[in-house]
């Protein structure tokens, strides 16, 4: 038998070319931590300090990275550095302590701005104590901390590649875009993602170095990446600046649809859409509960929940939180006074006289089966026992409902039913002989309400004004005489006579609902006649919105006693119109034919008590019917050309990118199941030379990704001084595996079963230790050896078994 005999050879690289290959190393580093830095704040600038100008970013960006790069890579200044910085920072914080507090309120300031745009309510506002002049110089003062901080942030990242980390960072951006709607700037995202791209591919090449990979695989990788990094900026370039618009809007639309349907619970069955018509299917409630009432005293009610206060052609959309912050100051007064438009009818018939805090009763209302999105409570709410009523809250469409998945159960105070004795309300406010200072208090706080209500509840789209200025002729009253009386009068008239009820109306087709049931379909049930009627309302100069909630009927609570428990199911669903009266408030108006006469009113017209309707299916046609569809078409037609190229562009880009991520995870599933292989083959070799070099470097590999350097070179007492510090508990048992690892590998003696026991032994005590002592994102870092060391294991039991 031919003996084979092995060489230890010792190759020493070439100085120079080492020292070329360490500073561009470094370099790549630098970079990655410049773009981290460069993206962080672009987008934090925009958010939290507005004031400060991007050269003082670059500035201090620049410089401040690149030298926490170089000191980071020296160990022995790290802790002396570390020291010193902080000594500093408590050094600046105790000398220009009054300068930064200004500057922190004046950031704290501007978020809350920020976040109360976004979801419509009054954050606190801090006083600052420096003159206004000096702003600029307390937000700069206060940035040069934070700089450092983030400098050292992005040095460490860019040091460790974490690319776990940095994607985060990226999550959060588009995050913050997607739900808070906080606008993000596309050259900051863009800086993170190329320093994303540039630490994926170091940690994608298969050597340790980014610059000495040379492989054909870091040169596609290299390709791929471009192009990706090339499409999304094209994407951000045409998708950010119009977002609102094209094939992305739609679908971020669905998503969001299809969450809060989740999140809220929304069974169509036993509620209305949420004045979301997208996809409206027929009516047909069922007989499951949606909410169970519980009483003191039985009064029939309107229990209000969703309030739609801005019509978008394809539903009604709650009030924009953006402008409502302009009436932020506003409604902080009222609240102060104790004025909230969600209980103004209840206040109006208290100061009136028309009705005594005495005759109050307690409502509980839990929510099984209805949308957990809404308090569902009558008009004459009192006030409630969770903070129903927010002074943070600006606006008055809904009450406060905290909690992510909205609140299930509450309570609160109402008062009989003032709906059907409203005029009694009004005439006691404004009779000349009943005069007093609380009414006369009342009404001058109402007014000023009653100013944002004319500016916001008269508002039309200017598409859906074009064709009812064109179509709706015969609602053009003299607006100047027009009051609440003619205006109901003749939008009853006019639905009940152009108009069919059916609960399986025809799908809308043109791109706004209204026209399509008034117009092109007519036919629909409550949801269609309480968002042309509210249209019209506003058409004739009277503000109102659309609402959807529940009926409890005079004949529910005919024969009910004292404490009632009322169930209320899909079929006490119903959708109607409210509008403001001068005084009072926000009062229902039953414009659905079939439910005329069902809720107790204070007025009624004649002539339109009947109406025409079918309750299973209607198809009336008009004469003028495609004339009139062809004209509100040509309306869109230009702007559908201008954005047909556009969203063609983009959604090819989609595509690219989608194929381009599979073909990645698909490369990155293969690469990583051969490495799996090739390790599992190698350390279940029937060889125990073969077994052990392979299990001995699957140890290596794990001390290497848990910090032990290295240096390409195992010498023992190198090896040793780090298996000590890492692996303490094992450090005599590496050396003697050290030793059987030289002798499976480089001489020609054969290696023991108990050799190879002790070595396996020790690559599964070392593996759980690594993964015992890693957390957070450290522990990504071993899932291919937590996958390799499962089959392993795996592979041990079977053997036992055999």
């Amino acid at each position: 038998m031919k003996k084979v005999t092995k060489s230890l050879r010792f190759i020493l690289p070439d100085q120079q070319r080492t020292r070329q290959e360490s500073i561009r190393f470094v370099t790549s580093k630098c970079i990655v931590a410049i773009l981290l830095f460069f993206g962080i704040s672009e987008n934090l600038k925009k958010i939290v300090l507005p004031e400060i100008k991007l050269t003082l970013f670059v500035l201090i960006g620049s410089v401040g990275c690149i030298a926490i790069t170089l000191f980071l890579d020296h160990k022995k200044n790290r802790f002396i550095g570390t020291i010193l910085t902080l000594c500093w920072l408590v050094l600046y914080c105790a000398v220009l302590y009054e300068d930064l507090l200004n500057g922190l309120r004046l950031c704290g300031n501007h978020v809350g701005e920020i976040l109360g745009q976004r979801f419509g309510k009054i954050y606190p506002i801090y006083s600052i104590t420096t003159k206004v002049q000096d702003y600029h110089l307390c937000i700069t003062l206060f940035l040069i901390p934070i700089s450092v901080l983030l400098i050292i942030v992005c040095g460490y990242l860019a040091k460790v590649r974490d690319s776990v980390f940095s994607l985060l960072l990226i999550g959060c951006v588009i995050f913050c875009n997607a739900f808070l709607q906080i606008k993000i700037s596309p050259l900051g995202l863009g800086f993170l993602i190329l320093a994303q791209s540039m630490m994926f591919l170091q940690n994608f090449s298969t050597r340790d170095y980014f610059s000495r990979t040379c492989s054909k695989t870091y040169l596609y990788g290299t390709a791929l990446m471009v192009v990706a990094i090339m499409m999304l900026g094209i994407v951000l370039v045409l998708v950010l600046p119009s977002y609102e618009k094209g094939p992305f809007a739609v679908a971020k639309k669905n998503v969001i649809r299809s969450v809060d349907r989740i999140r809220y619970g929304v069974d169509l069955s036993t509620s209305l859409p949420d004045g979301d018509f997208y996809n409206l299917q027929r009516y047909e409630p069922s007989s499951k509960t949606a909410l169970e009432v519980t009483m003191e005293q039985p009064e029939s009610l309107w229990l209000r929940g969703y309030v739609g206060s801005v019509y978008n052609g394809q539903g009604w959309s709650k009030d924009n939180a953006l402008e409502l912050y302009k009436y932020s100051d506003l409604f902080y007064w009222l609240h102060k006074d104790n004025f909230y438009g969600q209980k103004q009818l209840v206040d109006a018939a208290l100061v009136s006289g028309k009705e005594l805090v005495s005759h109050s009763f307690g409502m509980g209302v839990r929510n099984v089966g209805a949308s957990s999105r809404n308090i569902y409570a009558p008009y004459e709410f009192y006030y409630g026992k969770q903070d129903l009523l927010s002074e943070r809250l600006i606006g008055d469409s809904v009450l406060n409902n905290s909690g992510f998945w909205g609140k299930r159960e509450y309570e609160y105070v109402a008062l009989p039913n003032i709906v059907k004795k409203y005029p009694d309300v009004i005439n006691g406010l404004y009779a000349k002989n009943q005069s007093t200072v609380s009414i006369d208090s009342f009404l001058h706080i109402e007014t000023n309400y009653s100013e944002f209500v004319y500016k916001e509840y008269t508002k039309i789209p200017k598409k859906t004004k074009i064709w009812m200025n064109k179509y709706l002729t015969e609602l053009d009253l003299q607006k100047e005489n027009v009051n609440f009386t003619s205006a109901k009068q003749a939008i009853i008239t006019y639905l009940t006579e152009k108009t069919t009820y059916t609960t399986n109306p025809a799908k809308s087709s043109n791109g706004d609902f209204a026209y399509d049931f008034l117009f092109s379909n007519r036919t629909g049930y409550s949801v269609h006649y309480a968002t042309a009627a509210t249209l019209m309302f506003r058409y004739l100069g009277i503000p109102a919105r659309y609402v959807e909630g529940y009926l409890i009927t005079p004949k529910d609570v005919k024969n009910a006693t004292d404490h009632v428990l009322l169930k209320l199911d899909g079929t006490h669903s119903h959708a109607w119109t409210e509008v403001y009266l001068d005084g009072t408030g926000w009062i229902p108006v039953e414009v659905t034919p079939p439910y005329f006469g069902l809720m107790e009113e204070a007025d009624s017209f004649e002539g339109v008590q009947g109406g025409s309707y079918d309750s299973n299916e209607g198809d009336v046609k008009e004469k003028d019917h495609y004339k009139v569809q062809d004209d509100i078409l040509d309306l869109d037609e230009t702007e559908g050309i201008k954005n047909t190229h556009v969203s063609f562009v983009i959604i090819i880009i989609a595509v690219l990118l989608i194929v381009l991520l599979v073909w990645i995870f698909i490369h990155c599933y293969i690469k990583r199941k051969k490495w799996i292989d090739k390790r599992l083959k190698k350390c279940t070799s029937k060889e125990n030379s073969v077994a052990v070099s392979g299990m001995f470097s699957c140890i290596m590999e794990c001390l290497i990704l848990f910090g032990m350097e290295n240096d390409r070179v195992w010498l023992i007492n190198n090896l040793n001084k780090k298996a000590q510090s890492l692996i303490p508990d094992y450090s005599k048992e590496y050396e003697v595996a050290f030793h059987i690892f030289e002798k499976a590998f480089y001489s020609c003696n054969e290696v023991s079963d108990i050799e190879r026991e002790t070595i396996k032994k020790l690559m599964f005590n070392v593996f759980s230790y690594v993964q015992e002592q890693s957390h957070g994102i450290q522990s990504f870092k071993f899932l291919k050896q937590k996958n390799l060391f499962k089959k392993l294991r795996r592979k041990e039991d079977e053997a036992k078994v055999q």
